[in-house]
């Protein structure tokens, strides 16, 4: 009685019950929304707490002479969005599943234009 990974097959598959195009899926889209979650939080201004806390300080009188707006790391986050869901669109054979990696992808660069813009 040989009990060895090649003749029970992958753990994650018996774990999951075979069911791994779901996922797959399932953690792609929770990647996808942790990058987008990032992209707010990388482009946030650093001092709308202070502008929040104190009313009487108006909004934008701190300079801020650093570049520290996080445009550019953003813009490879949305890189990194663009990749994962062209990945997502080319292995899906599902044509359910590719039409919602488009949308993801074009909803992700609507949203950053909205926030940097």
């Amino acid at each position: 009685m040989e009990t060895s990974l090649s003749k029970t097959g992958n753990i994650l598959a018996i774990c999951f019950g075979g069911n791994m195009r779901l996922l797959v899926r399932m953690s792609s889209i929770v990647i996808y929304f942790f990058l987008v979650l990032f992209i707010f939080l990388v482009t946030e201004d650093k001092y709308s707490l202070i502008y929040d806390l104190d009313p009487s300080i108006p909004d934008g009188s701190f300079i801020d002479n650093s570049d520290g707006s996080g445009k550019e790391l953003a813009a490879v986050t949305l890189g990194l969005i663009f990749l994962l869901q062209s990945a997502s669109f080319y292995f899906s054979r599902d044509k359910k599943w590719r039409i919602a990696a488009v949308i993801l992808a074009a909803l992700a660069a609507i949203l950053l234009m909205l926030r940097v813009g």
